[in-house]
């Protein structure tokens, strides 16, 4: 039996997926993070002080396919919907993510 999908493909990312994977980060001082899909704030809640955070959300208006800011930075850490991860992932990679940057 088949399980409906959720609205808006809203599937929240577990605190302990992503106190593990803020592990495996090595954060750099002065760096830009950004969460393209903020959802209820459990990336960007558990994300280091002492960093410029930028976000997206749909459901507060924030659009990250169309920003009407710049969302560029040196860390994006998301969990997009799965509907759209390809369009997430190539604009991360094409727009947003810093030469040398990190994106997961």
């Amino acid at each position: 039996m088949a399980k409906e999908r959720i609205e808006r493909d809203f599937y929240p990312t577990p605190s302990w997926c992503v106190k593990a994977l803020l592990d495996c980060i090595e954060f750099r001082e002065g760096d830009v993070i950004s969460e393209p899909c903020r959802g209820d704030g459990r990336i960007t809640n558990e994300l280091p002080s002492g960093h410029t955070i930028k976000y997206a959300e749909l459901a507060e208006g924030i659009d990250y396919l169309n920003p009407k800011k710049d969302m560029s930075a040196d860390v994006i850490i998301t969990n997009p919907p799965f509907s759209l991860a390809l369009e997430f992932i190539a604009t991360a990679m094409t727009r947003d993510l810093r030469h040398d940057g990190t994106m997961c």
